[in-house]
This record gives C-alpha cells, sequence and structure tokens, in this order.
C-alpha cells in the first residue's frame, strides 16, 4: 500500500509533456505483447511452449514469499524508473519537500514585503541611503519578484545608478505578472530623471542630447501622464 502511494505521487508530479513520453514507453511493450498475443494464436509450437513457461513461473510466483518479494522489488523498480525520468529524461529536481520549507518560504515573502514597505517610505522621505539599506534586507530569493525590481528601480533612480536602472526596466519590460500601473509609474519616474541627467551631461553634442531627452519624456507622458504632469 505504502509503495502504490508513493508511485501515486510520483505519477502526479509528472507534468503533460513527461506523461506523454512515459505513454510512448509503454506502448513499446504493449505492442510487444500484441505480437506476442498474435504469435500465441497463429502458432501451435510457439504456444505450446509459452503454456509450458508460464505454468512454469505461475508456479514459482504462487510461492507466497517469492511472491511478496516480487512485488516490493516490482515498486521500488517502479518508483525508482519515474524518479530517473523525472531527474534525467525531464531535468526536473526529484525533492520531498520538508515540511518547513513551506513556512520558511512564507517567512522570506513577509520579510520581503515589509522590507519593501519600509524601502519606499525611506524614498518618500528623501532618504535614498536608508532605503537602498532596507532594500538589502530583502531575502534573495525574492529579489527578482516584479514587486522587488520596482522598488529596486525606483532606489537606482534615485542614487542616480542608470546602468542597473536600464537593466531592471528590460527585466521589467519581459516580465508577464507585473502591476502595470505600478510598473509604468516607476518606469517613467526613471525615464524623466535619465531625461534631465542627459541635458545635464555635457557628453556628445547638444542637439543628440536634446533629442535623447525629448524621446524619454515622450515615453514617460505616454506611459504615465500623471507622473509625467507632475514632474
Amino acid at each position: 500500500m505504502i509503495l502504490m502511494k508513493a508511485l501515486i505521487r510520483q505519477l502526479r508530479t509528472l507534468d503533460e509533456e513527461a506523461r506523454k513520453t512515459l505513454r510512448m514507453i509503454v506502448l513499446v511493450p504493449g505492442l510487444l505483447l500484441l505480437v506476442g498475443g498474435i504469435g500465441y494464436k497463429a502458432y501451435e509450437p510457439f504456444a505450446s511452449f509459452v503454456r509450458e513457461v508460464s505454468l512454469t513461473i505461475f508456479g514459482l510466483v504462487a510461492t507466497p514469499i517469492i511472491f511478496e518479494s516480487i512485488s516490493i522489488f516490482t515498486g521500488m523498480t517502479l518508483i525508482l524508473f519515474f524518479g530517473w525520468l523525472k531527474l534525467v529524461v525531464f531535468g526536473a529536481e526529484w525533492v520531498e519537500e520538508a515540511p518547513g520549507d513551506a513556512a520558511a518560504t512564507l517567512d522570506e515573502a513577509e520579510e520581503a514585503q515589509v522590507a519593501l514597505a519600509v524601502a519606499e517610505g525611506h524614498l518618500q522621505m528623501g532618504q535614498v541611503d536608508e532605503a537602498h539599506n532596507a532594500l538589502l534586507q530583502v531575502p534573495r530569493r525574492e529579489w527578482e519578484k516584479p514587486e522587488c525590481k520596482i522598488v529596486r528601480l525606483a532606489v537606482g533612480t534615485a542614487q542616480k545608478s542608470w546602468g542597473e536602472c536600464r537593466v531592471i526596466v528590460a527585466e521589467l519590460e519581459a516580465e508577464e505578472n507585473v502591476d502595470e500601473t505600478i510598473y509604468a509609474e516607476s518606469v517613467a519616474r526613471y525615464e524623466l530623471a535619465w531625461a534631465d541627467t542627459i541635458v545635464e551631461d555635457g557628453s556628445g553634442t547638444p542637439g543628440s542630447r536634446r533629442a535623447e531627452a525629448k524621446q524619454l519624456r515622450k515615453r514617460a507622458q505616454e506611459r504615465c501622464p500623471e507622473i509625467f504632469a507632475e514632474h
């Protein structure tokens, strides 16, 4: 019973692609059985041989000790086989989640929310260094989530870390699960701040700087007119 539960649990962890591949693997012995059945019906010497072998094997398997041993061995083999499929064929990790893992993940998520809220509060008060220090308290597992990237962008904009900001903006644009309103506000603030910096910067020609700054302001206005109006 325990082996069957373990086997069912392993089956449920496979995704649809893995199940399709598994069905193909099972189909091969099924075809062999079909061919064997046809041969059994059509060729009497082969049928006689199969009957003799089957009776001999059945007599051995019917022995209680051998039957139990074969059942346990078969169950363990199937469980290991499905684990091998996940680990080697499909590239998944065969790891049982410890009871405390879910609680640890929840604690980290809550810790991240508190740290991000503190960082945003410092930014609103103009305390950039304090906001940066609060951001560093976010657990690394939460660092790449969209909500954290948005705060990182805001901190980077306040610190004028333009290279880092460009990377974060590109990552946010590739995200699917992101709050569009907050995302637009953060990116618009970055684009307006970067446009101001370009105008003040002495690199390049004045005409090229003005053109790039104008383009950034236009994108910011299209993203979030409210932020553009405030600026």
